[in-house]
């Protein structure tokens, strides 16, 4: 099985690909820190399963480089763009926010959980609220995560 992370902060993609291992599957788990990363791989060579966050840099962040602009909704756009080139590998969002972007344009969690079920039924999971020092976004993940390996049998 093949499991991408597509993930900015280095400490929640290290957790969540940590906790990943703990769940007795042969996975290779690879992560990407930016929109235009995941989407590359993605495109590149399909996975099993992919993990999201939804804020994401347009670009990796290096010392030498800055990373773009901020997307609010980097996997909202990561998905609809899997979507639109007939990608469908399973998808689940993990965040640490509850709200995304500002003004007339924020969206909230449950809200943007809703929106990405509705628009992308074929590829959508869930969604984690991640929380560092929390064991909840781990039960969460583990649930739908079995789900997933249940429904592809």
């Amino acid at each position: 099985m093949r499991i991408y992370v597509v993930e900015d902060d280095p400490l929640k993609a290290e957790s969540v690909s940590s906790f990943l291992h703990t769940l007795d599957i042969n996975a290779k788990i690879e992560v990407y820190r930016s929109y235009i990363s995941g989407l590359s791989a993605v495109q590149a060579a399909k996975p099993d399963l992919l993990i999201v966050d939804m804020a994401l840099p347009t670009y990796d962040r290096s010392p030498a480089h800055r990373a773009g602009k901020l997307r609010p909704l980097g996997g909202y756009e990561l998905l609809r763009k899997m979507q639109l080139h007939g990608i469908s590998t399973p998808a689940i969002v993990v965040t640490m926010l509850e709200s995304f972007g500002e003004g007339e344009e924020e969206t909230s969690y449950e809200d943007m959980t809703r929106m990405c079920g509705l628009e992308f039924d074929e590829l959508f999971l869930g969604s984690v609220y991640f929380q560092i020092g929390t064991s909840s976004w781990q039960t969460e993940l583990k649930t739908i995560f079995d789900k997933f390996r249940t429904d592809s049998k």
